[in-house]
């Protein structure tokens, strides 16, 4: 079990590793040995706080499949036990990132001295612009 935060875990019997013959240039070793790894992580929602589901499914919504299975990929090493240890670390991350809980913006309202200030720019800007104008001639 590894512990991410209070009440977020991640349960080493939940995690499936899957083999497959990875994509890309490699030569003979990519056609002969299966060093891409599918890391799939069952996601049982009643384990985990509802603001972390929230989080995880928000920012990670396209790793989630409908039967609640977290999937990465991972096959940039030639090796497959790298490939396996990066793939645990990308899912470490994902779950630190969504078990930050965002912080609540309070509104604050706008200075009284701030609004004079602005209209006081304006009406002084007005003031500049008029006398920009050709000026009006009547006889």
């Amino acid at each position: 079990m590894i512990s991410i935060a209070k009440n977020i875990y991640i349960e080493d019997e939940r995690i499936k590793y899957k083999a497959i013959k990875s994509s890309g240039s490699g030569g003979q070793n990519i056609n002969k040995v299966s060093t891409a790894i599918i890391l799939q992580y069952e996601l049982f929602y009643k384990d985990y706080p509802k603001w972390f589901i929230q989080n995880l499914e928000s920012n990670f919504a396209n790793k989630i499949s409908k039967k609640n299975i977290l999937t990465i990929k991972k096959n940039k090493h030639r090796s497959q036990l790298t490939n396996k240890k990066e793939a645990l670390n990308k899912l470490k991350q994902i779950f630190k990132i969504s078990a930050k809980k965002k912080d609540f913006r309070l509104k604050t309202l706008i200075p009284f001295k701030s609004k004079m200030k602005r209209s006081s720019l304006k009406i002084k800007n007005s003031k500049k612009k008029e006398l920009r104008k050709t000026p009006k001639i009547e006889y």
